[in-house]
């Protein structure tokens, strides 16, 4: 998938410029690894619209050694304002091994954390 070589974001394919910053997207951000390294198959952790949690949800599941991998619906989190419009697009992925610890990880850090009912909401 291409990504901003400015703002870092993944898009999806067929997406040739960054609608935030209009940089020409690229294959892979230079010093970064392609994709995460999950040791089981990806698991929606949760879904919501607070930002800065999500932020601080990630540094807490790198700090336990979990992988994580961030998603909008919107393709892009920068300029995201989901709380103003009440929606929950912000997903958060971990690896199937390592759901429940994560869960109790989001439980303390996001203030409206629910299991996802269903993936394709």
């Amino acid at each position: 998938m291409p990504f901003c070589p400015k703002c870092g974001v993944e898009y999806p394919p067929g997406i040739t410029r960054c609608p935030d910053c209009g940089c020409e997207l690229v294959d892979t951000l230079p010093g970064k690894e392609e994709s995460i390294d999950f040791d089981s198959e990806p698991i929606m952790l949760c879904k919501t619209g607070d930002m800065l949690s999500v932020e601080f949800l990630e540094e807490a599941l790198k700090s336990e050694g979990i992988p994580c991998l961030i998603q909008s619906r919107h393709g892009s989190l920068k300029g995201l304002l989901p709380i103003e419009h009440g929606e929950k697009t912000i997903m958060v992925y971990v690896p199937q091994t390592a759901f429940e610890k994560a869960k109790l990880i989001a439980e303390r850090i996001l203030p409206d954390y629910s299991e996802p009912d269903d993936e394709n909401e």
